[in-house]
């Protein structure tokens, strides 16, 4: 029973740090001046997700798309449409950290490096997958607002033009944020072997 208490002890504070990390980091984020902004929070969700689970990956995607829906563009779609508003901001990162935790734990029953780098290449992948589907869903509102996060080159085109323009303009955000990953994978790997070691311990 106390073993039982310490560990819940320690998954609570591991995933209050990360909640915090989370928090500061998508704060940054929302400042840089690109489309949808950089998404800084995918490594510790990653993190968390492999120590967590896909449960505590859940969580820290959750919190990093409560942060997001404070941007000019989330709010804008949350005037249009608040339940695409709250889909697309929770949904995106939030289901991208519950598969990061599920393909982890599912293929570090044969290869944990393995398994972080699936999970960390994936997590981009899932998190911009979404966006893009999302404002999909969302085309009449784009076009027809100029200032609703894609800009006067928005308005007035085509449903394929606009198609390929979110493809274009989201294009520089998903590299970087798939090769900040995907080089930072080991790094992660070795941060979750030690914590790993020190909880069998």
């Amino acid at each position: 029973m106390e073993r039982k208490g310490k560990a819940t002890i320690l998954y609570l504070a591991q995933l209050g740090l990360l909640l915090a990390v989370v928090v500061v980091l998508q704060y940054i984020g929302n400042f840089i001046p690109v489309v949808a902004g950089i998404n800084l929070t995918l490594i510790p969700i990653v993190v968390g997700a492999a120590l967590l689970g896909p449960t505590g990956g859940l969580i820290l995607g959750l919190a990093c798309g409560l942060m997001t829906l404070f941007t000019p563009m989330a709010q804008g779609i949350m005037s249009y449409s608040p339940l695409m508003a709250l889909l697309i901001c929770f949904g995106k990162t939030g289901l991208a950290g519950f598969a990061a935790g599920w393909f982890y734990r599912w293929i570090a029953k044969k290869n944990r490096h393995i398994g972080i780098i699936t999970a960390s290449v994936a997590t981009p992948i899932i998190n911009t997958g979404l966006f893009v589907l999302g404002c999909s869903l969302l085309v009449d509102y784009f076009i027809g607002n100029p200032d609703a996060g894609f800009g006067t080159v928005a308005a007035g085109t085509s449903v394929g033009a606009f198609m390929g323009m979110i493809c274009v303009m989201i294009a520089p955000n998903f590299i970087i944020e798939f090769l900040a990953n995907a080089i930072a994978s080991t790094a992660i790997y070795q941060v979750v072997k030690v914590v790993e070691k020190r909880i069998k311990k």
